[in-house]
């Protein structure tokens, strides 16, 4: 794990349909890592890598942290993995050169590929420090390792209606960019601003208008400037006294009428509760949406729409013993001890039992259903 490490990454099929990627190092001759995929495009669009592709890579680069990476050529796949390698300050050389690669056609495809190019053409020279701002926490393990972008697309594509009609939008806590990019290319001004440099480096690497900055600190300054604001994931890394203050921030930030999102793990989830909440390192504790809401109310914002409200919750009381069966109540005139008397009998027996069964079944469900809560709250709030 030296500056002096030098990987190669080189395609062992064509450019097109399915492929694999051979990862080689100059000090380390056993090494042989093999990456692969369903499909690799020759021009540059923008998709993002397959996560079967990108988890292995990016723990690699950080296991190994080396001073360069060199890429035989760039394909769709492999530009987006020279993305990663960038945002974690290392720099990148395509041996086949940047004069053959082509771009897509779309705005998007352009955006993405003129921002890639430029950063290989002229790379960014970072005073900040190489592979780890969150050193403590190794925080670049999960925010670029660990978090698919297809699947955030979709968490995107639960809130894009709050922002149709807004024009200047600003995401608070935007990560790698995936929600600012969507916004973009639905034609919306949007710019960002995180306190993680690599996930910041990757967002200027889709041609995004990010800033690396404290964001209560960067909330402070703005004054009224924005039609709304996006907040997700980012008050539960909050102490509660900071989420006041961020409130009244966001508050401030918006112009009067704007809009402001937030999206957090309901505490109320019990998929949040046990399989996401603590895979985030820098997560300090849950809100519920009723105390949002309160601190949001505090600051003059005036609720917009609570998801928790929406979905019909029901919470139903559940014993610690399990039922029993009641005793059947039976026509007294088939308990006779002939054979076709008896049968009916214990037909009606049996279906009186399948009866309660439903029964049952029914109030399981009434309490299971709780696993099928979305994990994120949504609360949307207006500027008076």
């Amino acid at each position: 794990m030296s500056s002096r490490e030098l990987l190669t990454l080189t395609h062992l099929n064509g450019s097109d349909g399915p492929f694999r990627l051979r990862v080689e190092s100059n000090v380390r001759p056993d090494l042989d890592f093999v990456l692969k995929s369903q499909n690799a495009l020759p021009s540059l669009q923008a998709q993002y890598a397959d996560f079967s592709l990108v988890s292995p890579f990016v723990q690699l680069l950080l296991q190994r942290q080396p001073g360069e990476l060199l890429i035989d050529y760039l394909c769709t796949q492999t530009a987006d993995l020279a993305r990663f390698a960038l945002s974690l300050d290392i720099k990148v050389v395509v041996t086949a050169g940047l004069g053959g690669v082509v771009l897509g056609e779309s705005d998007a495809d352009q955006r993405w590929g003129a921002a890639l190019l430029g950063l290989l053409e002229v790379p960014m020279v970072s005073d900040q420090p190489r592979s780890g701002v969150d050193a403590s926490f190794a925080y670049e393990h999960y925010a670029l390792g660990s978090r698919n972008h297809a699947l955030l697309i979709k968490w995107v594509e639960r809130v894009a209606c709050w922002f149709e009609d807004r024009q200047r939008i600003l995401d608070v806590g935007c990560g790698t960019g995936v929600f600012l990019d969507q916004m973009v290319r639905k034609g919306l001004q949007a710019e960002g601003m995180d306190s993680n440099h690599a996930s910041i480096r990757y967002a200027e690497s889709l041609g995004l208008n990010v800033r690396c900055v404290d964001v209560r600190e960067g909330l402070l300054v703005v004054d009224s400037e924005y039609d709304a604001i996006h907040c997700s994931h980012f008050v539960e890394h909050m102490t509660p006294a900071e989420l006041a203050e961020t409130m009244g921030s966001v508050y401030r930030a918006l112009k009067p009428g704007g809009r402001a999102v937030f999206v957090f793990p309901d505490p109320e989830s019990i998929r949040s509760q046990l399989l996401g909440f603590w895979r985030d390192p820098t997560h300090v504790r849950f809100y519920h949406p009723d105390i949002v809401e309160s601190m949001a109310r505090a600051a003059g914002l005036v609720l917009e729409f609570n998801s928790q409200k929406q979905d019909a919750r029901r919470v139903v009381p559940f014993s610690f013993e399990p039922p029993e069966y009641e005793e059947v109540a039976v026509d007294p005139d088939l308990a006779s001890s002939d054979a076709e008397s008896a049968l009916l009998h214990r037909l009606a027996v049996l279906e009186q039992r399948l009866e309660v069964q439903d029964r049952w079944i029914r109030e399981l469900w009434a309490v299971n259903q709780t696993w099928a809560w979305a994990d994120d709250a949504v609360l949307t709030f207006l500027r008076p």
